[in-house]
């Protein structure tokens, strides 16, 4: 049987016990959660998996052999596949590339051209990313039939969720989830926020998450939420408007595990995606297909790749407006509808389980991981973006071996 070696640079931690992670005990990104997930899925497919963690922090209780040194790894892994996981980070992958060896690249960022030279020089065997949308780029070059497609899987703890009554669907609680910052639109929620309080009275917002979710030592604000410049240009304005952060109906609930994010969905009414309307900052999206997963609709704006992964599930809002008043007006309407709530919740639960279920997403990790490099831009089924016209003129460009001309007038747009 082939080996794979998936390779990492560091667990954000010292030492991370497996089982706290797949138990929802742990809060850490979804990225990096979805790769734990995805080890442990392809051990109980008995898949002959490993890992090795460069920086040498410490994984305990996992069921995937994890090999200390990365000499040591390569030995073991022989011949067969090498993959490397990246968050936009590639000291890992020099490290590799120096011992000669030509690895996946399991990307959690957006494909760039970089990593489409590489491929076509022959320095990577294959590219994978969590979407459609974050591997466009590579429709317009030879080498896209080696740049494949795999969701990220849902968290095992929102399979099962507690049963959710009619009274959470009415309670005009709003979740939103993530790193509290300006590339994850924070910044926007807060913004909004008081058009939501002022037209549904009563409505109360939950900020479920921290600056420190990729940077523990990150220093926060006098609220203790946010960087100081955040809290000051988002925060205190509040605080200003309505005199504190009770009266103006905003809890900030901090770094949340799964275990307790799943019990902060079943209570509430809607969740809001990212609102960064100025970039396409989610290539997946993975908190908020697991509030759909949760039985939770969501309100956010068409960018990156919402419209294709929360988009899917039917349980999402997706406005083309920047603007703040059409968001607000979005969520005071579904606030003041619980049955559309409740439908939206129910229908967006079921198609999120079936997409990014684990069992779908660990069985098209198995035909990849036993497919040749050349076809596994095709594992995971048709493409699914949803820009279509941006799809189709990279089609184009691709078919007539025009990948370079258009590299050379993006490089003109960007003033290079």
């Amino acid at each position: 049987m082939s080996r794979t070696l998936f390779v990492i640079d560091d667990l954000a931690t010292a030492e991370l016990h497996a089982p706290d992670v797949w138990e929802g005990k742990v809060g850490m990104s979804c990225s990096r959660s979805s790769f734990l997930l995805v080890l442990k899925a392809l051990s109980e497919l008995d898949e002959f998996v490993a890992v090795t963690i460069l920086r040498g922090d410490r994984l305990t209780g996992s069921p995937v052999l994890v090999v200390n040194s990365l000499d040591e790894a390569l030995e073991w892994v022989g011949a067969g596949r090498v993959v490397y996981c990246s968050w936009g980070n590639s000291d890992g992958l020099k490290q590799l590339v120096g011992r000669g060896v030509t690895p996946y690249v399991w990307l959690h960022t957006y494909l760039d051209r970089h990593h489409l030279v590489a491929l076509d020089a022959g320095d990577l065997e294959a590219v994978i990313v969590p979407s459609d949308t974050a591997r466009v780029h590579a429709l317009r070059r030879r080498c896209v039939r080696r740049v494949a497609r795999m969701y990220n899987p849902i968290h095992p703890i929102f399979i099962e969720i507690p049963r959710r009554s009619d009274a959470s669907y009415a309670s005009k609680r709003v979740v939103f989830a993530g790193a509290v910052n300006e590339h994850k639109g924070a910044h926007r929620v807060l913004q909004l926020w008081p058009r939501v309080r002022d037209s549904a009275p009563g409505s109360q917002l939950v900020v479920a998450g921290s600056p420190r979710l990729y940077d523990s030592n990150a220093g926060l604000g006098a609220f203790g939420v946010a960087l100081p410049e955040f809290e000051a240009r988002y925060v205190q304005p509040l605080v200003d408007r309505y005199g504190s952060l009770d009266e103006a109906g905003v809890e900030f609930a901090g770094l949340l595990t799964p275990l307790e994010l799943r019990e902060l969905y079943s209570h509430s009414a809607l969740g809001l995606c990212n609102l960064n309307w100025s970039t396409d900052a989610e290539t997946f999206g993975c908190a908020v297909v697991e509030m759909v997963a949760a039985g939770l609709p969501v309100v956010g704006v068409a960018r990156g790749a919402l419209p294709e992964t929360a988009g899917q599930t039917g349980a999402a809002t997706l406005l083309n407006s920047p603007d703040e008043a059409t968001i607000a007006h979005a969520v005071t309407e579904l606030l003041n509808d619980t049955q559309a709530l409740r439908a939206l919740g129910m229908r967006g639960r079921e198609q999120a389980l079936r997409l990014y279920g684990g069992d779908t997403i660990a069985s098209d990790w198995r035909k990849l991981l036993n497919s040749p490099p050349e076809k596994v831009g095709i594992v995971a089924g048709s493409w699914r973006n949803k820009n279509r016209r941006r799809a189709a003129v990279e089609s184009v460009a691709g078919y007539f071996g025009l990948g370079k001309l258009l590299d050379r007038i993006e490089d003109m747009r960007n003033g290079i």
